[in-house]
C-alpha cells in the first residue's frame, strides 16, 4: 500500500479557506489542515496517483500569490 506523500506550504490568511473549498471539492486529491496558524503553514496529504493534479493546483495558485514555499517533505507520521 502507498503512502501519503506529504507536502507543506504558506497560505496568505486571505486564501486559507479557497484552498481549502476547491481541495475539498475534488475527491481524494489532497487532505489538508493548518499546521502553524500564526505562520500560515498548511500541511497537505497527497495520493501518490494524485501528486502530478496536485502540484498542478498548487503552481496555479501559487500565480495568483495565494500558495508560497512549496516544499515536498518526509510525512512527518512515518518513522525516519
Amino acid at each position: 500500500m502507498a503512502l501519503s506523500l506529504y507536502y507543506q506550504a504558506q497560505i496568505p490568511k486571505q486564501f486559507g479557506w479557497y484552498i481549502t473549498a476547491i481541495l475539498r471539492s475534488y475527491d481524494n486529491l489532497a487532505f489538508d489542515r493548518t499546521i502553524d496558524v500564526p505562520n500560515n503553514i498548511f500541511e497537505f496529504f497527497v495520493a501518490p496517483d494524485k501528486e502530478e493534479e496536485f502540484l498542478a493546483f498548487m503552481q496555479l495558485m501559487k500565480k495568483k500569490g495565494a500558495a508560497l514555499n512549496i516544499q515536498k517533505l518526509p510525512n512527518r507520521f512515518l518513522d525516519n
